[in-house]
């Protein structure tokens, strides 16, 4: 999110994290919004070698993290609500109502990728589509492990999302 200065007029980007239950209608990428947050700077390591998220910060131009504190207004819808963004999004947004919380966020993330497939004829009436798209759940799963370093936390999560993949691909 990018924020504006009033005294330097300059634009910096902060993250903020809303509850889901706190989302307001209007809330979308390039909206214009208002609310009051409390903003710490980007926290360092929790143990020595482990991931870096002020380096990782520092790096995607993030000047503070923060929660929300209080009500979010919209001042201005976003413009640019179209493409597959919105689809990924309706999508989304369906699939959270259904479940709620962390469960639907996780299952939308799943789903995806199956729909998406779907769209494809030719594939779908071919093969499964639930082993694809555990394929390129796999796929997506090994990338995030080996560009994060390859750490035993994040090898370990890797393993037990790909048996939880294997076991889905034999029934």
């Amino acid at each position: 999110m990018a924020v504006r200065d009033a005294e330097t007029a300059e634009a910096r980007k902060i993250r903020v994290n809303v509850p889901l239950d706190e989302a307001v209608a209007g809330m979308s990428e390039g909206a214009t919004l208002r609310f009051r947050a409390r903003l710490m700077p980007p926290a360092g390591p929790m143990l020595p070698g482990g991931y870096d998220f002020a380096r990782a910060a520092w790096f995607q131009g993030l000047s503070a993290t923060g929660s929300l504190i209080g009500e979010i207004e919209v001042v201005e819808a976003s413009q640019s609500d179209n493409g597959i963004a919105k689809v990924q999004r309706a999508l989304s947004g369906h699939v959270r109502g259904e479940l709620g919380g962390a469960p639907g966020s996780i299952a939308a993330a799943y789903l995806l990728p199956l729909k998406l497939l779907a769209l494809w004829p030719a594939l779908a009436l071919r093969v499964r589509l639930l082993i694809v798209a555990a394929g390129v759940g796999a796929l997506a799963g090994i990338g995030y492990t080996l560009l994060t370093g390859a750490k035993v936390p994040t090898v370990r999560s890797c393993f037990a999302a790909l048996f939880v993949l294997i076991a889905l691909a034999l029934g």
